[in-house]
């Protein structure tokens, strides 16, 4: 009986070895071959071409190992093949598939190289558009047939890859080289995890991702996910969870920290150009939100360089626009090193004249989004301008940009003001305010234009807005007011003063007292306002108080052609009061004529009416009492003691 048994075990054993060795034979491997081509050139319009030979085994797993393999590529793309594998392994266990679970022992991809490519019409090559490939695909099933319900996968590696993209459109290229990627997933009910590697421009990048189960994540459940992405370029790390399914969830705290921003720049393929010590450490933390259509960062912590800040920012793209609401607060703003080095002044050169621009204004960007932005600021420096606490808020809608200086600091002064967009209309549309107090004018203008000729403190109060589809038209269509109080200051470059009071002559009443690098008016009061109408700044009240000055002032500032036609009567006070004196101070006259492109203003006197006035004989009573005469009395006779000296005025005055 026993000799039975061992016989017909015997027998088994040798049926068993003989179906694995003759199984291998009975499967038409070739044919499969045959089949797997013309259903890819079928669905694809592709040829698919095998090369290498093509094993299958199905003791004791379902196995295939397919080696030289490549798909082409549509007509007329710089890569003959699309793709292009050295070898396939895919390896599955018979029973798990009984029981309809895919239990992958070994799924290996060896030296694969893809190359994707946009032509010159926007189409990827990608796209097949066959129409039997969408014909011949079976619909989806809602039920009733037999699915595969769990996957595990074994040795899961991508090894050696190499993927291209080419934008014919852009010109943008793209190469990532070997790229390694290897997958532990022992069921969907157990914790995910990849980890890889690869290489672009020439610098090595590390990714691993953890996440919970698997399934929770695929059908919409948060889970458990970590991300760390690291390199000598950047370092990117996500702790916090997510979801896929109808849409995408995230919901975790980013840390971002980036050696040096040029360099990053430079190995993503759009060098920048930055000064030395600038656009170089950026580190970026905060918490990351997303909702399907709906993202934010809060809590952001951001530095750049030695520029600190902290904010937020949400975006919303349900609306016919993308909506985005944030805020910034930055201690401590030098935007210089940011700026682009000042071009130095033409030595002996005049500045020439320049004409408003005529091309058209694109508003274009104004309707792309709507926005809502605020901004503070505890001090900003641009070029030599120092500027104290600012608080800026912003709002775009349908088009329409407005920023509101709420708060400045400025020059031991204060402001506020708006400056307003509009590009919602078919015409593009300006408005600007400012309300500008306590402002020491000296330095600012020092730091803003580099020039010395105005100081005192003062305050200065406009509106202004304008329209058209150019820089030229909306210049011409200015309109506004305004009004300037500037107090205990001077003007420099000339001496009104010295002109009335110590002139010999005419030649020295001009080239003496009208301008010099030392010379200067001084004024206790500097008030007026200005009307502007199609470009035109007039104005015809200005008054200039000082002891034994007054000085009245009228023209205009056109703006469209850059010129100025302005005059300014300067009259010997009878009084020593400066601000809070009498404002019809009566004496002679030295007319001042302000004219001349904006390029090459020219200052003259008006001699003519200098000389009118000083006909009437009104100016010598005037100045009985005002302006002490060497060798004479206040009333105008000759002390015996005082010695003989000639009138100062003589030359302008006559008898």
């Amino acid at each position: 009986m026993m000799r039975k048994v061992l016989i017909g075990v015997g027998i088994v054993v040798v049926v068993l070895i003989a179906v694995v060795i003759a199984v291998p034979y009975l499967v038409p491997a070739e044919a499969i071959k045959d089949r797997v081509v013309a259903e890819v050139k079928s669905a694809t319009g592709r040829d698919l071409v095998i090369k290498g030979p093509v094993k299958v085994t199905v003791i004791p797993a379902l196995a295939v190992d397919v080696q030289d393999v490549a798909f082409s590529n549509a007509p007329g793309a710089k890569h003959k093949e699309m793709a292009t594998l050295k070898s396939l392994q895919v390896e599955l266990k018979w029973l798990p598939l009984i029981g309809m679970r895919a239990e992958v022992d070994r799924f290996v991809l060896v030296d694969p190289v893809i190359h994707l490519e946009v032509d010159r019409q926007g189409k990827g090559n990608w796209e097949f558009g066959t129409a039997k490939a969408a014909a011949s695909a079976p619909a989806a099933s809602s039920g009733g047939g037999a699915t595969v319900s769990e996957i595990n996968l074994g040795d899961v590696r991508l090894v050696n890859g190499l993927f291209t993209y080419d934008d014919a459109q852009s010109g943008a290229s793209y190469k990532i080289e070997k790229a390694n990627l290897r997958v532990d997933l022992p069921s969907l009910d157990a914790k995910f995890a990849a980890k890889g590697d690869l290489v672009y421009n020439s610098k090595k990048i590390d990714i691993a991702i953890d996440a919970g189960k698997l399934r929770d994540l695929m059908e919409g459940r948060l889970t458990p996910v970590n991300l760390a992405i690291g390199g000598d370029p950047l370092k990117l790390a996500f702790k916090g969870q997510a979801a896929t399914g109808k849409q995408l969830k995230v919901d975790g705290d980013v840390d971002l920290a980036v050696p040096s921003v040029k360099e990053l720049a430079a190995w993503a393929g759009s060098p920048i150009e930055a000064r030395e010590k600038t656009m170089g450490p950026l580190s970026i933390k905060g918490k990351v939100g997303v909702a399907g259509p709906r993202y934010s960062f809060t809590n952001a912590q951001i530095a750049l360089d030695e520029i600190k800040s902290t904010g937020e920012v949400s975006v919303d793209t349900t609306g016919a626009r993308p909506s985005l609401k944030g805020k910034l607060d930055i201690a401590a703003l030098d935007v210089n090193p940011y700026l682009p080095p000042e071009a130095p002044p033409a030595k002996d050169q005049q500045a020439g004249p320049t004409e408003w621009s005529s091309d058209p204004i694109d508003v274009a960007p104004l309707k792309a989004a709507d926005a809502q932005f605020d901004l503070s600021v505890g001090s900003l420096k641009v070029r030599k301008i120092e500027v104290g606490k600012s608080v800026i808020a912003a709002l775009l809608r349908n088009g329409r940009l407005q920023v509101d200086l709420k708060e400045m600091a400025l020059y031991d002064g204060k402001g506020q003001g708006r400056v307003v967009l509009d590009g919602s209309g078919p015409v593009p549309a300006i408005e600007q305010s400012f309300d500008l107090q306590g402002i020491q004018v000296g330095p600012l203008l020092k730091a803003a234009t580099d020039s010395e000729r105005l100081t005192g403190k003062g305050a200065l109060d406009y509106a202004v807005n304008g329209r058209g589809k150019s820089q030229k038209e909306i210049v011409s269509s200015l309109a506004g007011q305004g009004k300037i109080d500037f107090r205990d200051g001077a003007i420099k470059g000339f001496d009104l003063a010295e002109i009335v009071q110590a002139a010999r002559d005419v030649k020295s009443a001009v080239t003496g007292g009208l301008t010099g690098s030392t010379k200067q008016t001084d004024f206790s009061e500097l008030t007026g306002t200005f009307k502007i109408v199609n470009g035109i700044v007039s104005n015809d009240d200005l008054q200039m108080k000082s002891p034994l000055l007054r000085v009245t002032g009228k023209g205009t500032v056109e703006m469209p052609p850059k010129t100025v036609n302005y005059r300014l009567e300067p009259k010997l006070a009878a009084t020593t009061k400066g601000q809070g004196g009498k404002e019809d101070a009566t004496g002679i006259t030295v007319p001042v004529i302000v004219t001349g492109p904006w390029h090459n203003i020219s200052y003259r006197p008006d001699l003519g009416a200098m000389l009118k006035d000083a006909a009437t004989g009104k100016a010598m009573d005037a100045l009985k009492g005002a302006v002490p005469i060497p060798g004479g009395t206040s009333d105008g006779t000759t002390t015996p003691s005082a010695p003989s000296l000639p009138n100062p005025l003589k030359g302008i005055l006559g008898k």
